[in-house]
């Protein structure tokens, strides 16, 4: 990813949702993983994860568990 001066970012660390919602291309993907999760005809299949799932990633995907 780059920011908008052209420089490479890596978002690390416990603040993802906060540091997402300083780049607005971030936010937006976020934005649609969650809209597209609270679908009532979302399905989420997994395969292999081997990255431990962030707060804000867990938060929509509960979510959209309980509108189905």
């Amino acid at each position: 990813m780059e920011s908008n001066r052209g420089k490479r970012i890596l978002i690390m660390g416990g603040q993802k949702a906060v540091s997402i919602g300083l780049f607005p291309i971030l936010q937006w993907y976020h934005d649609e993983f969650r809209k597209m999760l609270t679908r009532p005809s979302a399905k989420l299949h997994g395969h292999r994860v081997q990255l431990q799932a962030t707060a804000h990633i867990n938060d929509a995907i509960v979510d959209g568990m309980r509108l189905a």
